[in-house]
């Protein structure tokens, strides 16, 4: 319990730091309200009970007065904050929605048994052809990894810079540790994918196989030759059955940990999409030492203080043919709403700029068209971090034009783009 109210109160001091006004986002969790002064005092009491908590007003209550007294505190710190808005909170109730994900029902479509043996032979197809392109399967804990040796002999590396469509920091020095890497005799670091929701690894077998023949390539001297590779598999959020022991983010922490040394991996260069993107920030935030480089695709891990991200991947009526595709296949079936709606905790998986340390080089791949995170507002964020004096290593902010959220996975064109910035 300590140790989850020590990462809320650091979430709740670095919001106003990085966000600026942390609060002007706020009217925006309860629907149904124009602006925060249709928001009663105590719809703001029981979403902060929720958000910094993870609990009811009541069952803070019961805990006694200190916890009720810290809620309070928290309370009188936001009205003053909104107050210079020249914004106050009505007394009471006004009876607006209240978003608060992990307390809120869990919601799920029904489909066939017949849907998911499809799924199921999809992933089987998907294992056969990881394991032909020289994966080998491991299990540590309720983790399940693949993991590819490089060959023993390591040709000379050369290393480019790489811009993609959209490049915020192009002119900036790779850090220390990238430079290095261009040395003949130093090690190229290991590569360490985790994927988003969807089918697991069978939704990104091609940009797999497109990895690994990079790494295997004779052809031309790009850096991800010859490197070992290892894909984290989440289970919980891939359309398999019966998946009820869900791995916390410090359970994830330390059995990658575990992996890593088991195999002898070191610092690495972490590749996240999506919610992936959210466990990548979790290992580098707890283990910083373990991370060489980090390439974010379509992150979910930025602006997790924001509505967008969860009002739209978990409670938007879907308008469009890419929503209805995003909410039957995935935030509507059973066990990946039951993850979100009760283990997902917005302040364990958030990354804050901040966090990327300053020596350290990351390329961060947005779509254009994101239909889950807001793009308009993440470029900027980021933009603003890798302008920092203090920098050293590089932080791209590449944009992905037209694309939607994971529309690079059916695209050779955005996949060869996100393959060469992980080559660099």
């Amino acid at each position: 319990m300590v140790e989850k109210q020590n990462v809320v109160i650091e979430a709740d001091e670095r919001l106003n730091s990085e966000s600026g006004n942390a609060y002007q986002f706020l009217d925006l969790w309860f629907p149904g309200a124009s602006s925060l002064s249709e928001v009663g005092r105590d719809e703001l009491v029981s979403w902060l009970a929720w958000a910094f908590f993870g609990k009811t007003v009541e069952e803070i209550k019961a805990e006694g007065p200190d916890a009720a007294d810290e809620l309070e505190a928290l309370t009188q710190e936001i009205e003053t904050s909104v107050a210079t808005r020249g914004v106050k909170l009505p007394k009471g109730s006004t009876g607006v929605t209240v978003r608060r994900l992990n307390l809120d029902p869990v919601t799920s479509k029904h489909r066939p048994f017949i849907y998911y043996a499809c799924t199921l032979i999809m992933d089987t197809a998907a294992g056969i052809a990881i394991r032909a392109a020289g994966f080998r399967r491991y299990s540590l804990g309720n983790i399940w990894y693949y993991v590819r040796e490089a060959p023993k002999q390591q040709p000379q590396q050369h290393v480019t810079n790489f811009n993609g469509n959209f490049n915020r920091n192009s002119s900036a020095p790779l850090d220390s540790s990238s430079s290095a890497q261009q040395s003949s005799s130093a090690p190229l670091p290991p590569l360490i994918f985790v994927h988003g929701v969807g089918m697991g690894l069978a939704t990104y077998i091609f940009f797999v196989l497109k990895l690994v023949r990079g790494v295997t390539s004779t052809s031309d001297s790009t850096s991800t030759r010859q490197r070992r590779i290892m894909l984290i598999e989440l289970p919980h959020v891939s359309l398999k059955l019966g998946q009820e022991n869900v791995p916390s983010v410090s359970e994830f922490v330390a059995t990658a940990e575990a992996a890593i040394q088991r195999h002898g991996f070191g610092p690495s260069r972490w590749i996240g999409h999506s919610l992936g993107t959210c466990l990548v920030g979790a290992f580098l935030k707890a283990k910083p030492h373990l991370v060489h480089s980090v390439v974010l695709i379509d992150p979910v891990c930025f602006l997790l203080w924001e509505v967008d991200i969860l009002e739209n991947f978990c409670y938007r009526q879907p308008s469009t043919a890419m929503q209805d595709i995003i909410h039957y296949h995935m935030s509507q079936e059973l066990f990946i709403s039951h993850f979100f709606h009760r283990h997902f905790w917005w302040y364990e998986s958030v990354l804050f700029a901040s966090d990327i340390p300053t020596a350290m080089s990351a390329d961060v791949f947005i779509s254009e068209i994101d239909e889950i995170s807001r793009a308009s507002a993440i470029v900027p964020y980021l933009a603003a971090s890798a302008a920092q004096p203090e920098r050293q290593g590089r932080l791209v902010v590449h944009e992905l034009k037209g694309e939607g959220h994971g529309g690079w996975i059916v695209r050779p064109p955005s996949q060869a783009t996100i393959v060469a910035a992980i080559s660099g």
